[in-house]
């Protein structure tokens, strides 16, 4: 899925910003 996979990059270009609490189905 396109989707998932751009906002995997993001999550990693926005390590800081990004809170695995709220997304604790996706391990990245």
């Amino acid at each position: 899925d396109i989707l998932v996979a751009k906002n995997r990059k993001f999550c990693i270009c926005t390590a800081m910003l990004y809170d695995p609490a709220l997304h604790e189905e996706d391990t990245i």
